[in-house]
């Protein structure tokens, strides 16, 4: 009887330890992006981090509830102002598709990247979660963003390696082209980046879209938009073709609007602006056009 008993304890104990086992199996770990305080001082990245674990379950759930609220590290602050709610989300194939409340419009374009950057790092990071889509109402504020797209450190301080995306030509259509390269702190990282851009693609499939012979004569960045001053010859040796004058122009933008704080870019040459490339209005400053990227 005892020994029945003792048998007993140990099958129980032996589950239960079975059952601990499995339950430790269903916890992960997920990073939870949230930009840096303005007053942190000396960091070589805009964006830090912190690690949390969750159910495997409940990791797309708890990542969003982690970037609705505020970080423990007091050097990092919360991804969206108080007022900036997300309301809903859903998980479509590969991408996660944020709803956000009108408030989300009202922020400024700078603290708007760097929510984006910290949302699409963060959501990103969970398996089978490659892009996010964010929308206010039924209108998208950003699609597809992927967490490869973003340059979030802080070229002021420090200079650093860099993963970027260029967009070449491709047939009728942009096509992107990854590169690895050295932001130093004398330029913005868009500068280093359009300078990349006017050196042509590496692949063999890809094609420049902006006329030979143009060089980069200044770049600022300021309030979200980045203006380019180009040298004549993006005028001068354009091609004749509107498709081509299409994708010369967005092969700028969309290269550019790809880098965390920047939002739309005016085009500049010689200094002044242009009401028209081709059939494309430059006179203002422009967005990037996902209908262009080859699918």
């Amino acid at each position: 009887m005892k020994r029945l008993a003792a048998f007993a304890i140990l099958a129980a104990l032996i589950i239960s330890l079975a059952g601990c086992a499995a339950e430790s199996r269903d916890f992960s770990s997920i990073t939870v992006y949230y930009p840096y305080e303005s007053s942190v001082q000396n960091r070589s990245r805009s964006i830090g981090y912190e690690t949390r674990t969750v159910l495997n379950a409940d990791s797309l759930k708890a990542a969003v509830e982690a970037l609705s609220a505020n970080p423990s590290n007091s050097s990092m602050r919360a991804v969206f102002p108080e007022e900036v709610k997300i309301l809903s989300f859903n998980a479509e194939k590969s991408t996660v598709n944020l709803v956000m409340s009108d408030t989300y419009a009202e922020m400024p374009l700078g603290a708007k990247a760097v929510a984006r950057s910290c949302v699409a790092m963060t959501l990103c990071g969970i398996a089978g979660i490659e892009s996010v889509s964010i929308f206010v109402g039924d209108i998208p504020d950003i699609k597809n963003l992927r967490a490869q797209d973003i340059l979030t450190e802080n070229t002021k301080l420090n200079p650093y390696e860099a993963r970027i995306k260029l967009y070449f030509s491709k047939g009728t259509k942009l096509a992107s082209e990854y590169r690895e390269i050295t932001l130093a702190k004398e330029h913005p990282a868009a500068h280093y980046v359009m300078q990349e851009l006017l050196r042509g693609p590496q692949g063999g499939e890809l094609s420049a879209a902006i006329p030979s012979g143009t060089s980069l004569l200044s770049l600022t960045v300021s309030g979200g938009i980045c203006t380019v001053n180009l040298s004549p010859e993006f005028l001068n040796n354009k091609s004749n073709s509107e498709q081509a004058g299409e994708l010369a122009v967005y092969s700028i933008v969309n290269t550019l609007t790809a880098i965390s704080g920047i939002a739309k870019v005016q085009i500049l040459v010689n200094g002044e602006k242009l009401v028209s490339y081709l059939n494309v209005n430059i006179y203002y400053p422009l967005s990037a056009r996902d209908d262009l990227i080859l699918k």
